[in-house]
């Protein structure tokens, strides 16, 4: 389900210690490009994410991954979002650099996929957007 008003909602999270905010930049603004409502949050403060996900309604949450040192964080984010989230069916997905050391990255912490480019990142999130309808209807 979109939210009320029929849009497309995407929250955008570079982890909270990472400094680079470019890909955030060019991710939320390839969003915005094909419609989409974008709330892009770089290096947000503990409770920030969750805090966004219970009060607004957002279709996908898009978390940037980029070192090693980042996966408990990701992994602990996406469980707190799954449990916070108004949205029952949040599609969860993982971008970044790590992703080309750990491939299965995104499958391992439990996000419903995983792209390479901002391109690979808007087809990744209608088919998650699909997935939820397809859920909604049977």
């Amino acid at each position: 389900m979109t939210s009320i008003s029929g849009e497309r909602r995407i929250l955008t999270i570079t982890p909270a210690k990472h400094q680079l905010t470019l890909g955030l930049s060019m991710l939320a603004e390839f969003f915005r490009r094909d419609g989409w409502v974008v709330l892009a949050i770089p290096a947000p403060e503990p409770g920030l994410i969750q805090a966004s996900l219970s009060a607004q309604w957002f279709d996908l949450l898009a978390l940037s991954a980029s070192m090693d040192g980042e996966v408990d964080d990701l992994g602990s984010t996406i469980r707190a979002a799954r449990k916070t989230s108004l949205n029952p069916r949040l599609g969860i997905m993982l971008g970044g650099p790590l992703l080309t050391r750990q491939p299965d990255l995104a499958h391992t912490l439990g996000a419903d996929g995983a792209s390479a480019d901002a391109t690979a990142a808007l087809a990744l999130a209608q088919r998650l957007l699909q997935a939820q309808k397809e859920v909604r209807l049977n």
